[in-house]
């Protein structure tokens, strides 16, 4: 999954999305059965073909100003810091003493206000906390789903508009290979209620990176870059993983908490740090503090959020029949050819590929047995015969 942050964040959406117009995005409507044969000139394969809807511009909703908040809010509590500051700095000795007096006098009720503040934020809390109904964890997502699908169309629209000549016709035939992969997928497992009630659509960017993702409104990004270099089936473990991040609403996840550590510890710290310390020095802790955030409070929830993903990715694979043994090969793959692998896990959104790897290797038996279950075809022993950890 590429890093999400707050400008390229992506969510689920029921509502239809303003895409490019001259190459409109293909569909993968949810339970419909009025599929239409079409025979691929490439190959003498089928794959099931769908009608483009008709796209809208969806208008700004008022809450996605809470986007624009963080960066408002930030410049204001700079400002509101330094003038503090500069008001203190103005005092004469004995009202300055007059002051720290005053403070210590009502003190008592400044940690009441503190307190009852946060007594509210942890209620506030507690009635957005949710049921996970894939893990059966309780987590905090701050924001509806209807935000969510208003968030997602706009930065959606964005995404399309960024790559107008790179997005490829439905016609293409690496639209056609990813749409195939993607069906496979979607059909295995529409028995879910979190993949049936989703209108999924397919976007494929001729991009040389090797990645895919799913943006939680239902569309699927495919670039040309990995299905270059991967086989059907090691695309479709890539997809897979990308559609558990949907299915486990992680970006939503990931906004609250980003939101929460925002309010709770992020902008009181720098309102503190521009009001005791000068500028240069408020400064220097203002880009120390955002850095001590992402690098101890956000980018080890993200690498548990990928771990997760690969768990119930896997088994959306199983689900598929498709041969989940690949998962190992296109992770080692990936582990000679990524030129972050050489960045400390510590530093990174993702676990390093032989943790990964070896994450993957453990659950393999378990996504094995649930393919067996599902009656899928007897995996080619002859391809893993090579393979030490299959023998």
């Amino acid at each position: 999954m590429l890093r999400i942050s707050l400008h390229r964040l992506c969510f689920h959406n029921h509502q239809k999305v303003l895409l490019y117009r001259q190459y409109r995005p293909l569909p993968i409507k949810k339970l419909q059965n009025q599929y239409t044969a079409i025979k691929d000139k490439y190959n003498s394969k089928l794959i099931q073909h769908f009608s483009v809807s008709h796209v809208h511009r969806v208008p700004i909703p008022p809450h996605l100003i809470a986007l624009f908040l963080r960066p408002v809010s930030r410049f204001f509590a700079m400002i509101l810091g330094t003038q503090i500051r500069r008001w203190y700095l103005k005092l004469s000795e004995k009202e300055k003493e007059k002051f720290w007096s005053n403070v210590q006098k009502r003190r008592k009720q400044i940690y009441y206000s503190i307190a009852g503040a946060l007594g509210l934020l942890t209620m506030y809390c507690g009635f957005h906390m949710e049921l996970d109904p894939i893990t059966g964890k309780r987590k905090l997502i701050l924001f509806n789903q209807q935000q969510m699908n208003a968030i997602a169309n706009v930065i959606a629209e964005q995404l399309i508009q960024e790559n107008p000549h790179a997005v490829l016709k439905p016609s293409h035939p690496h639209y056609r290979r990813a749409l195939k992969i993607a069906m496979q997928i979607i059909n295995a497992n529409k028995k879910h209620d979190l993949v049936k009630d989703r209108n999924w659509f397919l976007v494929v960017v001729n991009d040389p990176r090797i990645n895919a993702m799913v943006l939680p409104n239902g569309i699927i990004v495919v670039f040309t870059g990995l299905l270059n270099m991967a086989n059907d089936e090691q695309v479709g473990i890539v997809l897979s993983h990308e559609i558990a991040h949907c299915l486990l609403n992680h970006h939503a996840i990931r906004l609250s908490h980003e939101y929460l550590l925002e309010i709770l510890l992020f902008l009181p710290l720098l309102l503190v740090m521009w009001a005791v310390f000068p500028i240069p020095e408020a400064i220097f802790g203002y880009f120390l503090g955002n850095y001590f955030k992402d690098l101890v409070l956000l980018l080890p929830y993200e690498r548990d959020q990928e771990i997760e993903a690969d768990k119930y990715g896997l088994l959306l694979a199983a689900n598929t029949c498709l041969d989940v043994r690949q998962a190992i090969v296109f992770w080692k793959m990936m582990e000679k050819i990524d030129v972050n692998n050489n960045i400390p896990w510590w530093l990174s959104t993702h676990p390093s590929h032989s943790k990964r790897i070896e994450y993957i290797e453990n659950l393999m038996p378990y996504a094995l047995k649930i393919r067996h279950q599902k009656g899928c075809p007897v995996i080619d022993k002859s391809y893993w015969s090579r393979l030490p950890f299959f023998n």
